[in-house]
């Protein structure tokens, strides 16, 4: 695997969902329109967005793709103040959670922005590199690639539209001197502008290294949701209302229903569903993420792993979730290749997939 997280705010338009699907979030102001329609998160004052641990161990070479625009800074204050909105990149994310790299947004004038990558805590740190300026209240597509390792094995590279704006080799990429790397990354907005600048994000692809597939730049792609629409082939869990099932589990992508679920008390029971089909893509699709939401309903616990149907082959995620809490919690996974070609997701093959859940022991 190489893909690691996957964010299009399509379906979590919500602080609720948002709380449920990451380690940390906070001070989303809104959700707007996207390049590409659908959907951005809006940021405008102190916030952030920080991801659950993507690895089970810190990972070095890292790959981020994105969608920004920062809206135009016309308040009083000068060129040079500082709004970290950026990246950071944690290693150790589920016991001392250092800051190894941070990429930080600078003023250049009330219409233009630059970039600063620092080594260590935004701003505080070593500055390693800046950027060309690029213009306000437009789109742009970014790509980040660290080597978070101390020198000579660091590196870097910034794309700006598809080319290279600055990169660099031989340099101290890690706050670490052992067990170098990262395992979540995050978007921060710390409001240092003299007055709140909206600032809109999409798109968001990270990838590392890691696997055959998905382990470099990402491309100029675009990341859409969809909801389950239709029962699938199998429908062995408990409605708690009703008998559609898919019914139970398509809750608003503002306003998450926990009264409505499909719940089960054995193992090796599935539910799949049919999704509606995913518009602006095309074949050869990167990848594409599942998130679950899902909660005990007493004490207790439960394991539970995804489930794919494609073209009547079957198949268990990769990965088993242990839910041991009533409170509700999102379980993601990312899954590269269509089981039933073991090749890239094409659009007909995912739009005729089905996906769901299966209780294990």
């Amino acid at each position: 695997m190489a893909t690691r997280w996957i964010e299009g705010f399509e379906n979590a338009r919500n602080e609720t969902y948002l709380n449920r699907k990451y380690r940390s979030q906070s001070g989303v102001a809104g959700f707007v329109t996207g390049k590409h329609g659908g959907y951005a998160g809006r940021w405008d004052t102190d916030g952030y967005l920080y991801t659950k641990a993507l690895t089970t161990a810190n990972e070095n070479e890292w790959y981020i793709t994105w969608r920004q625009k920062v809206a135009a800074n016309t308040g009083a204050g000068t060129p040079g103040d500082a709004e970290f909105m950026g990246l950071i990149f944690f290693a150790d994310t589920d016991s001392s959670l250092t800051e190894q790299v941070a990429l930080t947004l600078e003023r250049v004038t009330n219409n233009s922005y630059q970039w600063k990558l620092y080594r260590g805590a935004d701003r505080s740190g070593s500055l390693i590199a800046t950027s060309s300026s690029f213009w306000a209240e437009r789109w742009y597509h970014f790509q980040l690639k660290v080597i978070l390792e101390n020198a000579p094995n660091g590196a870097y590279e910034l794309k700006i539209d598809g080319t290279t704006d600055v990169s660099g080799s031989s340099v101290d990429l890690s706050e670490l001197s052992t067990n170098e790397g990262a395992d979540s990354i995050g978007f921060k907005l710390d409001a240092q502008f003299a007055t709140a600048v909206n600032v809109d994000i999409d798109d968001i692809i990270m990838n590392d290294s890691t696997g055959t597939a998905n382990n470099t730049f990402s491309g100029d792609g675009i990341v859409r949701g969809e909801l389950p629409d239709s029962d699938g082939t199998h429908s062995e869990w408990t409605p708690s209302t009703g008998s559609d099932h898919y019914a139970l589990v398509d809750d608003s992508d503002t306003s998450p229903s926990d009264s409505d679920f499909v719940s089960a008390e054995s193992d090796n029971l599935r539910d799949l569903w049919g999704y509606g089909a995913i518009t602006k893509i095309k074949d050869d699709n990167a990848a594409i993420q599942i998130n679950t939401y899902a909660a005990m309903q007493s004490s207790g616990s439960r394991d539970f792993k995804h489930y794919m149907e494609s073209n009547g082959t079957e198949t268990e995620g990769s990965t088993t979730f242990t839910l041991s809490d009533v409170a509700w919690n999102c379980f993601s996974e990312v899954v590269e290749e269509d089981p039933d070609t073991t090749a890239a997701w094409t659009a007909s093959g995912l739009n005729a997939a089905e996906f769901g859940i299966k209780t294990v022991a």
